[in-house]
């Protein structure tokens, strides 16, 4: 009924992510004589994304990963971080603790279990995990509950805190004082969560193959591999000067392929 109604008031129609929302939209806009362009992001091919790709004039995604169907309709625009919300503050803090975050849906494709495993086996009391986000799902809060069970019985309570869902706009301010970002997650695109770390001078660590690319080897770690986890994060502690480098590379891939100016110019460049 909404797109019906403002059809012919505007100049193109951009659907974001939901290939219903292609589905749905295309028909009416073709008949007005409206471009159609589709934003889409996940290894995930279906016959609901294939009808999308079918329907829309162009289809847009942060990488090659992020949509994995052949076709010429495809153009590559890097995602859209904004670079001064999610700025470094500044490089080291004064602590002995070694901080670590996590920042997202608490669900079993994150694979939390693996990061409290590799906390546990690194066996350092100044090792801090804190975990952001709650269940996206009803029958997801079991899972919550169940590690939680888990920091408890492996007497890890002072190491890792689980913070809930915090504001947006509070989550620059953590990533700030993070030594490192974990990200485990199996969705096999750029995950926002990941490139805003990296914009906040956040070193990071991430079993997603669509940064295998993007970062050096030694930030890409294994999904369900504790001890390799915890491996990895005992050599961020060796890094020292370099760490400050490295930081600044991170956040320079971000301004330059991940801005949200410059996906906004591609965007609206599309419907010229």
């Amino acid at each position: 009924k909404l797109v019906k109604k403002n059809i012919k008031e505007v100049d193109g129609v951009f659907c974001h992510q939901m290939p219903i929302y292609t589905i749905l939209a295309a028909p009416i806009a073709k008949r007005h004589k409206k471009k159609v362009v589709s934003w889409y992001m996940h290894k995930q091919v279906d016959y609901k994304m294939k009808k999308m790709e079918k329907l829309a004039d162009v289809v847009l995604s942060a990488s090659k990963e992020s949509f994995r169907l052949d076709t010429k309709k495809l153009k590559i625009t890097g995602h859209g971080i904004d670079t001064e919300k999610f700025s470094p503050g500044f490089y080291g803090q004064d602590t002995d603790e070694f901080n670590l975050m996590s920042i997202g849906r608490i669900s079993p494709t994150k694979d939390y279990e693996t990061m409290i495993k590799a906390v546990d086996i690194l066996d350092d009391k100044n090792v801090i995990l804190t975990i952001i986000g709650q269940p996206g799902l009803e029958n997801h809060k079991a899972y919550e509950e169940n590690l939680k069970t888990m920091v408890t019985k492996m007497n890890l309570s002072e190491q890792v805190h689980f913070l809930g869902a915090i504001k947006n706009s509070q989550i620059p301010d953590y990533l700030r004082i993070a030594d490192a970002f974990i990200n485990l997650s199996g969705t096999g695109s750029i995950d926002k969560a990941v490139l805003e770390a990296m914009a906040s001078g956040t070193l990071v660590l991430t079993s997603n193959e669509a940064f295998k690319n993007i970062l050096p080897l030694e930030l890409m770690v294994e999904q369900n591999n504790p001890k390799a986890l915890a491996e990895s994060i005992r050599s961020l502690f060796d890094l020292k000067d370099k760490a400050i480098q490295l930081r600044k590379q991170l956040r320079q891939e971000v301004v330059d392929n991940h801005n949200l100016d410059n996906l906004v110019k591609k965007i609206v460049e599309q419907f010229v």
